[in-house]
């Protein structure tokens, strides 16, 4: 397989650049949709929150509904809920998104490490804070959690293993991390065996053929492997014969 896929995904408002990126696209292909909920679209209902198309969000969420949209997949990648188009998921859903994540931040504050990990999950981060991150240089560790289809990124700071703050991350400061991220598994996964790639990083979010038709399971001679680091920006390898001999990152573009 030669290049980049050419894939069709719908993007949402938000993406981050990475500039600093080899074999990156600037080009960014967004879906044109309309601003307002007409009536037909208040039926649509969010398949967690249970809230509809436009709704703001009014009830205290309990930490197994924070959980279960902690996990619930990008409809951007992959779309478990047919009938809401993913280009439209922002428009419908982003208020209630949006504060179910705050939600989050409050709820966390004072909150030992371990116990957010057994309420919610591991983080997708953890570690250090980057240095670019100069409003966090108290904090002695910092966690990264997303929420709902959206992927609302969040940050939890720690002091003595206590959640000190906790918000929700601003595009710039966001795209540090996922720039890293990108790099980190293009720079792993160079050159190596491909199974070696999914016991550092889990399996793809999408593996394709030559002829971009989804793979199942691991590869036996040629696919390409994508990891999203967000929805419209991944780590792309292309595999031969079980081993990774091009791997770049950058936006995906139709």
């Amino acid at each position: 397989m030669t290049g980049l896929c050419s894939l069709l995904l719908l993007l949402p408002e938000r993406s981050f650049s990475s500039d600093a990126a080899d074999n990156v696209s600037t080009t960014v292909s967004i879906e044109k949709e309309p601003s307002a909920i007409t009536p037909g679209e208040v039926s649509f209902m969010h398949p967690v929150l249970l809230t509809r198309a436009g709704q703001c969000l009014k009830d205290s969420l309990s930490w197994e509904i924070l959980r279960e949209l902690s996990q619930y997949p990008s409809p951007y990648i992959h779309n478990p809920t047919k009938q809401i188009p993913a280009s439209y998921w922002r428009r419908y859903f982003e208020a209630a998104e949006g504060a179910a994540a705050e939600q989050f931040c409050k709820k966390v504050v004072n909150e030992r490490q371990g116990r957010i990990i057994e309420l919610i999950g591991k983080p997708i981060f953890s570690g250090v804070p980057f240095r670019e991150w100069t409003w966090c240089k108290d904090a002695e560790e910092v966690s990264i959690y997303e929420f709902g289809g959206l992927r609302i990124p969040v940050f939890v700071l720690f002091k003595g293993g206590k959640c000190m703050r906790s918000g929700l991350f601003s595009a710039d400061d966001f795209s540090t991390y996922v720039e890293w991220k990108g790099k980190q598994i293009v720079r792993f996964s160079q050159g190596k065996d491909f199974m070696k790639v999914i016991e550092e990083f889990g399996c793809p979010d999408l593996l394709l053929d030559a002829y971009n038709h989804e793979l199942s399971g691991t590869p036996i001679e040629d696919a390409q492997a994508l990891y999203f680091v967000v929805p419209g920006q991944a780590a792309v390898l292309d595999i031969k014969a079980r081993k990774v001999v091009r791997a770049s990152f950058g936006l995906m573009v139709h």
